[in-house]
């Protein structure tokens, strides 16, 4: 087992008695072999992961999850990724909670509104099939829009 990359994961900050907060990796995948290489992976190079099959799963525990980076698979079976886009850009609650990561076979073909939608909620579109460096590099990414979302929530509860 190779050790993790470092500055694989980004601390959120720290709690009141010094703990650290570390953001996790939802994997929303319906496909098992797709998800179990996702995960596989992600807890290859650190990251703490939990797993869902569907977008209905998904959303019952975004509901109560602490800020998450979101690898959400668009083509499910319903509610597909672009139903979960729409329900957290509905809840107010939840809306910027989240960094999201939409995987898509065919980016180009997702339509217009998923795109835009996407673009609203502050997430991105990984490709698939895709370079591990590639979702590396989306991740990271994420985690740092998370981190920025985490910041400002911070400074406005100062």
């Amino acid at each position: 087992m190779r050790s993790p990359v470092p500055g694989s994961r980004l601390v959120l900050g720290t709690g009141r008695n010094g703990t650290v907060k570390m953001a996790q990796i939802l994997v929303v995948e319906n496909d098992y072999s797709n998800r179990d290489a996702l995960c596989r992976l992600l807890r290859l190079e650190g990251y703490t992961v939990q797993e869902v099959d569907g977008g209905a799963a998904a959303l019952a525990l975004l509901a109560t999850a602490s800020p998450l980076v979101v690898l959400l698979d668009f083509l499910m079976p319903t509610p597909n990724g672009y139903e979960v886009l729409q329900t957290l850009a509905a809840d107010p609650a939840l809306r910027h909670r989240h960094a999201i990561i939409l995987m898509s076979a065919s980016p180009q073909a997702l339509p217009s509104e998923a795109h835009a939608l996407i673009t609203e909620l502050g997430g991105s579109v990984l490709t698939k099939p895709f370079e591990i460096p590639a979702l590396i590099a989306a991740v990271r990414a994420a985690q740092a829009r998370l981190g920025e979302t985490a910041h400002e929530s911070n400074v406005q509860e100062d």
